[in-house]
């Protein structure tokens, strides 16, 4: 259960991901995409079990990794859309 409550906002995260691809927006997308999977979890997986002491922390890695993406995605979604709609008027 703790490993797959983060994917509540996933959705989020794809869709938006998605969404700067489909406007042409393919680096953005590809780093919304990264941050997940590389940027966040290997690091937190690595270090949540030295920093807390027990293995259990390595499930909370995902979560953790999946919020800190939506929200990261959600935040650049709001800044990135207008300017890239009125780049292509």
């Amino acid at each position: 259960p703790v490993f797959v409550c983060g994917l509540l906002v996933f959705g989020v995260q794809m869709s938006g991901q998605t969404t700067f691809l489909a406007l042409g927006q393919a680096k953005v997308s590809l780093f919304i995409a990264l941050l997940r999977k590389v940027i966040l979890l290997i690091p937190l997986a690595v270090i949540l079990p030295k920093v807390t002491g027990s293995a259990m922390s390595i499930y909370y890695a995902e979560p953790i990794s999946d919020i800190i993406s939506a929200v990261t995605c959600g935040i650049l979604f709001a800044c990135l859309f207008g300017k890239i709609l009125q780049k292509g008027k």
